[in-house]
């Protein structure tokens, strides 16, 4: 098990801030080599319905994950359930749609069949439980790639986070074999990876809140979070 504290893309660079003189959105030398991955097609047992089409004041939790993303990277490719529609989208462009093999294997699954999808060398990885994930964030996870990781995970709360989450390409044979072997845990997976993190002090300067890890798991959730967004 593996980590590195430093990053040659991050180097003398403050944490991102949005509009500031850091702020690395739409950066050619940091987007070109990296596909967003969105994870769409959970089985949402605890909400009740297709969570990626659950809408938070008019605006379904895909589009909003999708569109933090686009964001930050130029594609972006959606991953679907085997039987599971195409979703409509309020911006299609530079989006590409993919499937699982296998119905209702869980989220490593869904990495693995986006990361076989991609022509990148990195993906940014997002799931739609979490539609409050922001773009300055998602910015700053991407700017701490190391060439001698395979991944980038935020640390919160003293525990590394599945999503979002940077992984690059090459770390496909791993993730196959531990598939293979029965592993279905995707944070126990991407934790034995050569790895980059990013503590939480660091995240803070780009999402105060961690508003990018908070996520909806039933229409409870849902309702309490919209209440909190309507409050002056």
């Amino acid at each position: 098990m593996h980590f590195v504290r430093g990053s040659p893309y991050a180097r003398n660079r403050r944490p991102n801030r949005p509009g500031g003189p850091n702020d690395q959105r739409g950066s050619p030398h940091l987007n070109d080599d990296l596909t967003a991955i969105v994870l769409a097609g959970g089985r949402s047992s605890r909400f009740g319905s297709n969570k990626a089409l659950a809408r938070l004041h008019g605006v379904t939790f895909l589009d909003r994950v999708l569109g933090a993303a686009r964001d930050v990277c130029p594609r972006a490719v959606v991953v679907l359930a085997p039987a599971q529609p195409e979703p409509a989208l309020i911006e299609r462009e530079g989006v590409t749609f993919t499937r699982d093999l296998t119905p209702h294997e869980g989220p490593l699954a869904g990495v693995i069949a986006g990361l076989e999808a991609i022509a990148t060398g990195w993906a940014l990885v997002a799931s739609c439980d979490a539609p409050l994930v922001q773009s300055p964030l998602l910015a700053l996870l991407a700017g701490r790639r190391a060439e001698s990781a395979q991944a980038v995970l935020a640390d919160v709360g003293g525990r590394l986070q599945p999503f979002p989450a940077v992984v690059s390409r090459s770390s496909l044979p791993r993730l196959r074999a531990a598939f293979e072997a029965g592993e279905r845990r995707i944070g126990r997976v991407l934790e034995q990876l050569p790895r980059v993190e990013v503590p939480e002090a660091t995240l803070r300067f780009t999402d105060p809140q961690l508003l990018s890890f908070r996520n909806v798991n039933s229409p409870e959730d849902l309702a309490a979070l919209e209440l909190e967004l309507s409050d002056p």
